[in-house]
């Protein structure tokens, strides 16, 4: 299959640049995290000058085969004998450029008791700044749907308390993902709660969604087919089994909570920390916390390294937060499992894509 990228930038006039003739180009998209995008215009390029690019205001869109894969800012500009190198980064980093404060306080802290996550924070959050003057939430990107992350294994809607301290707007998304999936029966916590800005030429648009991902099972990345290299590294270094969790609250209180795993100190002696939870604005969260760090470090944890087939299309069947097949059977290699797309990073060059679904053990 032929491969055709291109790029247009929109200057602060709204006039629009087409760029074919872009080289050295790369894009990256990543759940819950800020994605980035390079590319090299040549200096012949007539199109090129300071008013079709225009660092910190220009919008980037990139397209393969005509669809719109990745958009964003211009974020550098890198000016040479061969052209200009190109820099940007997607949406998602506008977020960082704004305060949750409260205006009327002035930054002195706005506090939300037993709050729905989504609808009764996040979403007046949003309305709090697209009220400033020229922010880029409301005038670059448009409200969409804003879900209320549930109680582990319930359809009930999970509850927070929280003060808010002038942190920016994107540092608090990363707070209530975590938050959303603190509370669980068994420390287990799903991967499931995101964030995201659609893709739009028109109206990207910004969501926060409760329930992220299915399982692919007819994505197959296979070792000798889609995958031609891999590492697993088994890591025991950092096994531990008796975890004494704290957290300080308001009065001020410590709280403690002991999660002990007796098969694991078993097999590998006794190995203990004490490590604070400052999310943990309650007993039941700070034991899920607890919990949680004891199901991650109790066992050697284990971490993949993938090498793809050049030729692969990039989200071809799944998109981010979807669980894929990883099919491995060599040595001592023996996978056979759903794993969780957490990135995508995708290099361009001379007509060859290289395509990097970047991948964790999906988590249940």
């Amino acid at each position: 299959m032929n491969v055709n990228y291109k790029a247009i930038i929109k200057d602060s006039a709204s006039n629009l640049w087409e760029f074919d003739k872009v080289s050295s180009l790369a894009w990256q998209r990543f759940e819950n995290e800020v994605g980035s995008c390079r590319f090299l215009l040549p200096y012949s390029d007539t199109k090129l000058t300071n008013s079709s690019v225009q660092s910190g205001r220009g919008q980037i869109r990139i397209y393969r085969n005509d669809s719109l894969i990745w958009q964003g800012l211009v974020a550098l500009l890198a000016d040479s004998k061969d052209g200009t190198m190109i820099y940007g980064h997607d949406f998602l980093e506008c977020l960082k450029w704004c305060r949750t404060r409260e205006e009327a306080l002035d930054g002195s802290g706005f506090e939300y008791t037993t709050k729905m996550i989504g609808s009764e924070i996040i979403s007046p959050m949003w309305d709090l700044i697209a009220a400033r003057t020229n922010p880029p939430l409301g005038t670059l990107i448009t409200k969409g749907t804003i879900q209320d992350p549930y109680q582990v294994g319930t359809s009930t809607a999970k509850t927070i308390s929280k003060t808010f301290f002038n942190e920016d707007f994107f540092s608090f998304l990363k707070e209530a993902v975590a938050l959303s999936r603190a509370d669980s029966p068994s420390g287990a916590w799903k991967q499931d709660t995101a964030f995201e800005i659609t893709l739009s030429e028109a109206t990207p648009t910004f969501n926060f969604w409760r329930d992220v991902g299915t399982d692919k099972a007819d994505v197959r990345l296979e070792l000798d087919s889609e995958i031609v290299d891999f590492t697993i590294f088994e890591d025991a270094r950092y096994i531990r089994n008796a975890i004494t969790g704290y957290t300080v609250t308001e009065d001020p209180k410590v709280l403690i909570s002991s999660q002990v795993d007796a098969t694991s100190r078993s097999n590998y002696y006794l190995r203990d920390i004490c490590p604070v939870f400052g999310l943990a604005d309650k007993q039941t969260s700070l034991d899920e916390h607890t919990k949680d760090y004891l199901k991650e470090h109790k066992d050697p944890r284990k971490k993949c390294a993938f090498q793809f087939a050049s030729g692969l299309k990039p989200f071809d069947g799944y998109s981010l937060g979807d669980a894929v097949k990883v099919i491995i059977k060599r040595g001592r290699a023996n996978i056979d499992d759903f794993y969780r797309v957490y990135g995508m990073v995708v290099n361009y060059e001379a007509g060859v894509e290289m395509t990097t679904p970047l991948l964790r053990e999906k988590r249940s």
